[in-house]
Formats: structure tokens, C-alpha cells, sequence
């Protein structure tokens, strides 16, 4: 987390993958906002959009779950790439060594992110 918030400021978006943290704890659905207490996301997972925003439109909630999850997968499109950073305005992709997109460059060939930062278990991505 506080890696993550040296490339994003107070009102800016960071994004990790929706399902990485689902096998780590029984509460998931709380875990990203523990790691990004003061920063925002663009998707936590679908248990949060559920118990939260329990008025928003299923079909767009299950849209933006596919967008998101496409980002981490092992082939990522620059479609949804693009969209993450440009639509849903996350500047900051934090991939860990579980991630599928971890052993893909892909993130790196969109020229939409730059990777900034890399450690054995993490990588920081920081929109261009």
C-alpha cells in the first residue's frame, strides 16, 4: 500500500486484481481498501459492488468485473488496457507474482503504462 501511494496521489486510482485476494482470507471483499485505505479503485470485486452499491445495474457491474479481471489475465487486450486507464481513470495497476499478466509483458507492450517499479512478489504500473 504504501508504495502504491507514492505514484498515486490522495484523489487518484489504484488498481489490483479484483480476485487476488480471495484464497488469502475469509473477508476478501474488504482486503484492497485495507491495502489502499486512502486511495481509490475502480473495482474491488464483485461482493463489494454487491453489498455496496447494491443499486447499480448487475449487467455493468458484471462488465466492468470481465474489464477488470481482463487486465490481470495472461493475455490482456489493449482494449481493455485503454479502458482501464482511460475511462475508468486508474492510474496505478499494482500486479503481484500471482497475477497471470505477472509473467506477461503485455501492460509494458500497450504504451499505456509504464512499469515503475518491481520487486520479487510486485510490479507498479503508472499510467502514461
Amino acid at each position: 500500500g504504501a508504495k502504491v501511494r507514492e505514484y498515486a496521489g490522495p484523489t487518484e486510482r489504484a488498481q489490483a486484481n479484483p480476485d487476488g485476494y480471495t484464497a488469502l482470507t475469509p473477508w476478501p471483499a474488504t482486503l484492497p481498501y485495507a491495502l489502499f485505505a486512502d486511495r481509490a479503485t475502480a473495482y474491488a470485486n464483485v461482493e463489494y459492488a454487491t453489498v455496496f452499491a447494491y443499486r447499480y445495474d448487475q449487467a455493468k457491474n458484471a462488465e466492468q468485473y470481465r474489464l477488470v479481471q481482463n487486465v490481470f489475465s495472461a493475455q490482456p487486450t489493449q482494449p481493455a488496457i485503454r479502458t482501464v486507464r482511460d475511462t475508468l481513470k486508474v492510474k496505478v495497476l499494482l500486479v503481484d507474482k500471482f497475477d497471470a499478466v505477472w509473467h506477461s509483458d503485455a501492460i509494458e507492450r500497450s504504451r499505456l503504462y509504464d512499469l515503475v517499479y518491481a520487486e520479487t512478489d510486485f510490479k507498479i504500473y503508472v499510467a502514461r
